[in-house]
């Protein structure tokens, strides 16, 4: 017993050394991975600042055309978002379904709740197209048609407004970044004219980027104003197209109503 006392010891020395080596183990692991995360942070924090550095030295070296052009790309893009809310956002509506409420109210012969269903979904230029052609369903089957066609005639401008001058920005980008590079081209060429024989070169060189980064950036502008101009384009075809088809569907059945009634 008493020899075995000191060996326990040691033991329970031995293993506190263990646990202590360890603790400051993982204590250092931890403190390097704060370190390196931070690390990490200012190096993400640098290469975002030298891009927008680079950036903007970018538009400062294309001289005033490229802020022109800046601007003109805000505009466009005011433009997009402000069309694309509209045509997706206000005019979204399930065009058939309520267009089939109104068509059961008929079948009932229930013209004041037709009218009722055209007033609730009034926002939408279904249901002022719609509502013109049941409070002329009275009258005879060609003011029934005026009524409807004058409707979608009002209605078309609406959903069309301002959506061209996408396309009309496309092309203003273009030319402007054309005829910054043409006065880049001629800034360049002046620059070698009174240079040096040593520097010509390298002046003509820089002169000709600098020159043609006005054309990229006119493109840089122009392609997604084209594109947007194509999507909402076709939002607004798709759009007229079923106001269109649901006004002749309503004047169908008005006057397949006022036949039957004649003959009964």
């Amino acid at each position: 017993m008493r020899h075995s006392i000191p060996g326990a010891q040691m033991i329970d020395k031995l293993v506190i050394q263990i646990i202590l080596d360890s603790y400051q183990y993982m204590s250092n692991i931890t403190l390097f991975g704060t370190q390196t995360a931070i690390i990490q942070n200012n190096v993400i924090e640098l290469t975002t600042t030298k891009k927008e550095g680079k950036m903007i030295d970018t538009i400062q070296q294309g001289g005033f055309f490229m802020y022109v052009i800046l601007t003109v790309s805000v505009i466009a893009m005011s433009l997009f978002f402000e069309r694309a809310a509209f045509l997706y956002f206000r005019l979204r509506l399930n065009i058939e379904q309520s267009y089939q409420n109104i068509v059961r109210y008929l079948e009932k012969v229930n013209y004041r709740g037709a009218i009722e269903e055209c007033v609730r979904i009034e926002n939408h230029p279904l249901g002022r197209i719609l509502k013109s052609g049941l409070l002329k369903s009275d009258k005879k089957d060609k003011d029934i048609e005026r009524a409807m066609e004058e409707s979608i005639l009002r209605e078309i401008p609406t959903v069309r407004a301002r959506i061209n001058y996408l396309t009309m920005f496309a092309n203003i980008a273009t030319l402007l970044g054309l005829l910054g590079t043409i006065f880049g081209l001629i800034t360049a060429f002046k620059g070698v004219g009174s240079a040096s024989e040593a520097m010509r070169q390298e002046i003509l060189a820089q002169g000709i980027s600098m020159a043609m980064m006005t054309t990229a950036f006119g493109l840089i502008v122009a392609i997604p104003c084209i594109a947007g101009y194509y999507m909402l384009n076709n939002r607004g075809d798709y759009i007229i197209d079923q106001l269109e088809e649901k006004a002749l569907g309503l004047y169908n059945t008005l006057t397949l109503m006022k036949r039957e009634r004649e003959i009964s």
